[in-house]
């Protein structure tokens, strides 16, 4: 058999894995050594651009915005699969028994295997030829020798699958009805995150062409030429401990298109935008102050000079020019005839709408000795 050898060679688990997705994944009917007779039927196609953090102007309530997402690349491909399982609509299969548990929540896909002789799987039924397939695999809790499995082209004659634990080794192997043969045997990679470290996986398969990448670097590169398609299965099998939780995130599954329809796909995401904005004030606002407002009348009047204490009234009427609202302060000054200071009165922190004209007024008492000599009153606008 081309790049491959019997499975006796393999370890034990890697043995008893392929028996467990031999039971299971034979699903679908596949074809064999077609690839160049089969009719590829056109999907949609994806400007391949990461989707980045979204910022905008002052504290806002939530709102609906267009995103284009997919692979960092300036390349265009047939779209075929993606999933950020935020909730299951691609209908992966969950379930709850002794032996472990798949469910889709919180943004992940999560599959909980309890520790015995065989491993929780879970599958969609969408069928795939040529592929490249991209997902995010990290153990949430469990043993360091854990295995998590990705099973590809999977159909009623066999499948291709890809194994690798969280202390760094991997391996590739195609079943064959009863007969599993060795693609690659178990192999240590410094490319592999160990532990509960996220790892980017990325198969390629296309034609009988085989390539493996961990975290963008090629860990193996092979041809096999037995299926052209099938189905895709996520597994996980814990070895120690009472159980391991592995979970699966930001799948997408394309290929590249020679001639792409060139169809943007775009996706509607609910963001919440917030920004620090300067503001500045428009050019129809006048750069001086005086120019902000107008004073309509400015007057004053003796009411009383009987007894000890002059009486004093003024009155001002005033108008915001500007499309603003706007604050200010007033000091009213009484003078001799002289022009020097003999009493002061104040507005303090009034406020015009846009366009809005007000009159204000009040009055002052000042000592008759004083009160006798005041011959006019300045109003200074502080806008």
């Amino acid at each position: 058999m081309k790049n491959g050898h019997i499975i006796s060679s393999l370890p034990v688990f890697i043995l008893v894995l392929l028996l467990i997705f031999a039971q299971v994944l034979l699903l679908t009917d596949c074809q064999k050594d077609h690839y160049y007779t089969r009719t590829l039927t056109k999907t949609q196609t994806i400007t391949k651009k990461q989707i980045s953090t979204i910022t905008n102007t002052v504290s806002q309530p939530p709102l609906t915005t267009t995103i284009t997402k997919g692979i960092d690349s300036d390349s265009t491909y047939n779209l075929l699969l993606d999933d950020s399982f935020i909730e299951n609509t691609n209908q992966w299969l969950e379930f709850s028994i002794p032996e472990g548990i798949s469910k889709v929540r919180d943004g992940a896909l999560y599959i909980r295997d309890y520790t015995d002789d065989s491993n929780s799987q879970t599958y969609i039924t969408n069928e795939f030829d040529d592929f490249n397939l991209e997902i995010d695999v990290r153990l949430v809790e469990g043993a360091n020798n854990t295995m998590q499995e990705i099973a590809f082209r999977a159909c009623d004659l066999g499948f291709y699958l890809f194994i690798f634990s969280t202390d760094g080794y991997y391996a590739l192997a195609r079943y064959d009805g009863d007969v599993a043969t060795v693609l690659v045997d178990p192999t240590y990679s410094d490319y592999i995150n160990q532990g509960t470290s996220n790892n980017r996986v990325r198969i390629e398969f296309i034609g009988e062409e085989l390539k493996v990448f961990m975290n963008d670097n090629l860990l193996n590169h092979l041809t096999d030429s037995y299926y052209a398609n099938g189905i895709i299965s996520l597994a996980a099998m814990s070895h120690e401990g009472a159980y391991a939780d592995v979970a699966f995130d930001n799948l997408i599954i394309y290929k590249p298109d020679n001639n792409p329809m060139q169809i943007t796909k775009t996706y509607t995401a609910t963001v919440t935008l917030t920004q620090t904005v300067t503001i500045t004030q428009p050019s129809s606002i006048p750069v001086n102050p005086e120019e902000n407002y107008e004073i309509i009348e400015s007057s004053y009047k003796n009411t009383d000079s009987s007894g000890l204490y002059w009486y004093f009234a003024w009155k001002l009427t005033i108008k915001n020019v500007t499309n603003n609202r706007h604050g200010f302060s007033a000091d009213i000054h009484f003078l001799d005839k002289d022009g020097f200071l003999l009493e002061s009165d104040s507005l303090y922190y009034e406020y015009l709408n846009a366009q809005e004209q007000k009159t204000f007024q009040d009055y002052v008492m000042i000592v008759d000795n004083i009160g006798s000599k005041v011959r006019d009153v300045q109003f200074v606008i502080n806008w």
